[in-house]
């Protein structure tokens, strides 16, 4: 009976590694690694990076904007009325640094899991 339990955790926890989702640099995934199939780590990787492009593109995107935001508010400043010359814009607030070091980690991910797909080859 107790080999029968026994049997039984070690199967459920075989099951457990094997389809619990992890974060691609943790020690679960490399076990986890090590008992997938290629083709089954290729087609997460592929995900991992299509999805990381897709967030680095928006956030490229936002980045843009914001940019063409500020140009605008430069351009179209107010006239004074008194003097005849455009208001000076005070930008108390940019996001973009934080955005382009955000933009930069996701494309080192990119790289380290192209890498990393690369090796399955």
């Amino acid at each position: 009976m107790r080999l029968v339990k026994f049997v039984v955790c070690v199967i459920l926890l075989g099951v457990i590694v094997y389809v619990y989702p992890t974060r691609p640099d943790t020690f679960m995934h490399r076990v986890q690694a090590l008992m997938k199939p290629d083709d089954t780590l290729r087609a997460e990787y592929n995900q991992l990076i299509l999805q990381k492009e897709a967030k680095l593109g928006a956030l490229e995107k936002g980045i843009e904007l914001v940019t063409d935001n500020f140009d605008r508010a430069v351009a179209n400043a107010p006239i004074c009325p008194q003097t005849g010359l455009p208001a000076v814009i005070t930008i108390t607030e940019d996001s973009r640094p934080g955005i382009e070091e955000e933009c930069e980690q996701l494309r080192e991910e990119i790289k380290a899991l192209e890498e990393k797909l690369a090796a399955l080859d």
